[in-house]
């Protein structure tokens, strides 16, 4: 089989979990006890009456001027150098959008991620080897899932199991969700693995 790779972006290529954590902290929008996920901090700040508006406003902060700050997945290094290794292409598709509406940065979050991708080396030959043309960020949930099935791919790999589940995915890329915590719930004909180095291990049986 000609393997061709996608991956989603945020929080299966750079994590934010520790990052939104302890903005949100210091904003003083979660208790302390809030465990340091994304999904649990979204929760717990949503819950105040104004909550979807504090909660977006700390997106746009941790995408924009704290994107430096995100860390590389786990496991992420040894999955990439592997697919350049082997001369397997790899499209990172996300559903990011290039600014959020009443952003007060007015930060590029394109730019930002492009940027926190060069300084990791993800375009050097002697790096990650990715093509610069090969990373798509889109504006819209539905046109991710047309770019996805534009480019004929046999894996998808993203951490959102509202994305692997939607009833416009493309049928043909196996769908692997990244799941660090688990998933919420069973998932029919998506693959959940806990971590880049389950994912290494399944696409390439190392």
């Amino acid at each position: 089989m000609n393997l061709r790779i996608g991956v989603d972006f945020d929080n299966t290529i750079a994590c934010y979990h520790s990052l939104i954590h302890r903005e949100a902290l210091r904003r003083g929008l979660i208790a302390r006890d809030v465990a340091r996920t994304k999904t649990a901090v979204r929760d717990s700040i949503r819950q105040a009456p104004d909550g979807e508006d504090r909660w977006r406003k700390l997106q746009a902060h941790v995408y924009g001027p704290c994107m430096a700050h995100a860390r590389l997945a786990p496991g992420a290094r040894r999955f990439f150098e592997t697919c350049r290794r082997r001369s397997i292409p790899v499209h990172v598709v996300s559903h990011k959008k290039a600014r959020y509406p009443h952003d007060p940065t007015g930060m590029d979050f394109h730019s930002a991620a492009m940027a926190w991708m060069r300084r990791r080396e993800f375009f050097k030959p002697s790096g990650f080897g990715l093509a610069e043309a090969a990373i798509h960020f889109e504006a819209t949930l539905a046109d991710k899932l047309r770019r996805i099935a534009s480019l004929r791919l046999t894996h998808f790999i993203d951490d959102l199991e509202e994305t692997l589940t939607e009833s416009c995915f493309p049928k043909k890329p196996e769908k692997i969700l990244y799941a660090p915590h688990g998933p919420s719930r069973p998932l029919r004909g998506v693959l959940v693995l806990r971590g880049w180095d389950e994912i290494t291990g399944h696409i390439f049986h190392a």
